[in-house]
């Protein structure tokens, strides 16, 4: 029997993907890789993705 995960406000919730374009610093870039190779993130988009939901997160407690 599966465990369900439990949403504890670190993840993004599952909704469509819209594609998108962006430009990024070489080392940044590096770094993103490295934590793909030590399994930290599925892949690009996935560490950009919990970036910018983290930032998101961040900036709307700010406000509260």
């Amino acid at each position: 029997m599966l465990k369900k995960k439990e949403n504890n406000n670190t993840t993004m919730p599952r909704k469509a993907k819209t594609k998108v374009s962006l430009t990024i610093d070489s080392g940044l870039m590096e770094w993103i890789d490295k934590q793909i190779g030590d399994f930290v993130f599925q892949s690009r988009s996935h560490a950009i993705e919990q970036a910018v939901y983290k930032l998101k997160k961040e900036m709307e407690k700010e406000k509260e």
